[in-house]
């Protein structure tokens, strides 16, 4: 009896732990990742309109590049 509540208390502890590493470091970095993500694609995006002003042509020819990549 007393061997299964200390199972389950340390059971409970690494639960603990874990959520705290979950939580306190994966999250972070992840939430770090989409912000550089999305970064990156907003001046891809100013770059874009700016190419798409400036030379038309030029931003076209990207813009098929980038179709046809997929």
């Amino acid at each position: 009896m007393f061997r299964s509540i200390l199972n389950l208390l340390v059971l409970g502890f690494v639960g603990i732990a874990a959520l705290s590493v979950v939580f306190g470091v994966v999250i972070p970095i992840v939430t770090w990742l989409f912000m550089a993500a999305l970064k990156i694609a907003f001046i891809a995006l100013i770059v874009y309109v700016i190419m798409r002003v400036v030379a038309p042509d030029k931003a076209e020819k990207m813009r098929e590049k980038i179709r046809r990549v997929k």
